[in-house]
């Protein structure tokens, strides 16, 4: 019969409070108790105290237990306070914390002055509601006539618009051709903007063709998730223009309604808003390919939020998204 194991010597220093108590037969509630000074989760930790991993591994912790807990790990307030003057210095730890204070006053200035830039451009009134057109004597509709126009024009030709305010397709700018009032032909001043709704569709197809290449189970596989993944890539030679349309923003082509974090703007839109007309023509974004075509499994769900990124330094746009398995009898009317 082998003899067991011999239990090796437990570290005091390096284990949970609770792990601990139990070793000596004593045991605790599974959930934390409020009363507690343990208080801050390792995230807080990081970024309040300026800490590391291996600060955190050397100071006691609580571990909860239960249902749907995880692996959470939670400290008290003076551990951290002693283990960040002793790694910093007093002087050293408040000369981060004010770096960190103007930082966040900056990007709260930062979004601020884009709010104000969206109500000034009219892409949202004051309230953060879409614009509307005023009319007299009753309550406020959306835009129509030549404001509904410019709308539709927002993201190109593959731009979304409503059903309800979709443009006839006779004649020119949504107005039928036997119409006295037809908009009269583009002038030559506006060869430059076609050529920008050109390019928009041009990056909307290469768009959708390079979703492909993470709509597989191999790359679901990488991401060791069998459900859902978060997916991003990169386009470059993008102008600053074409990605202002594509994320809805036409109007504003300096980007002055986007928020910038380092040499990056940062936003997000809807899959109708950046795709336009090619989620019509090419109906699921599923994959393709596979053991008996077993990709088709994997797409994109068309309410999801878009992250885009834009680098105006090397004409960069980055797109965020996720990629999930989808079921075999889901229709576009599902979405």
């Amino acid at each position: 019969k082998l003899a067991p194991k011999a239990r090796p010597e437990l570290d005091p220093h390096r284990m949970s409070i609770s792990s601990l108590l139990s070793s000596k037969g004593i045991y605790l509630n599974n959930y934390m108790d409020e009363r507690s000074e343990y208080q801050i989760g390792s995230a807080q930790a990081k970024t309040e105290y300026f800490l590391t991993p291996d600060d955190l591994a050397t100071l006691q912790c609580e571990r909860p237990g239960g249902w749907g807990a995880g692996p959470s790990r939670y400290y008290c307030s003076k551990d951290l306070e002693r283990c960040a003057l002793r790694k910093f210095g007093e002087e050293g730890l408040a000369d981060k914390r004010a770096k960190r204070d103007k930082r966040v006053a900056n990007k709260r200035k930062r979004e601020d002055d884009a709010k104000k830039a969206e109500a000034e451009l009219g892409l949202v009134s004051a309230n953060n509601t879409p614009a509307r057109c005023a009319v007299p004597g009753g309550a406020p509709k959306p835009c129509d006539g030549a404001s509904r126009q410019s709308a539709i024009d927002l993201t190109g030709p593959g731009g979304f618009a409503p059903p309800a305010f979709q443009p006839a397709p006779a004649g020119i700018g949504g107005v039928g051709a036997g119409n006295s009032n037809a908009a009269p032909l583009a002038p030559a001043a506006d060869v430059p903007e076609v050529a920008c709704n050109k390019a928009v569709a041009c990056l909307r197809t290469e768009a959708r063709k390079m979703l492909k290449q993470y709509m597989s189970w191999d790359y679901m596989r990488s991401k060791n998730s069998p459900h859902s993944a978060y997916a991003s890539m990169q386009i470059g030679r993008v102008e600053q223009k074409e990605y202002a349309a594509l994320v809805g923003r036409k109007n504003d082509p300096l980007l002055r309604s986007v928020v910038k974090s380092g040499a990056w703007y940062s936003t997000t839109c809807d899959m109708r808003t950046f795709f336009g007309t090619e989620l019509d023509k090419a109906g699921y974004f599923r994959g393709s390919g596979g053991r008996y075509g077993c990709n088709k499994q994997i797409g994109l769900h068309m309410r999801q939020t878009l992250v885009l990124k834009y680098s105006p330094s090397n004409k960069t746009m980055s797109v965020g998204f996720e990629v999930k398995h989808l079921s075999d009898d889901e229709s576009d009317d599902d979405f």
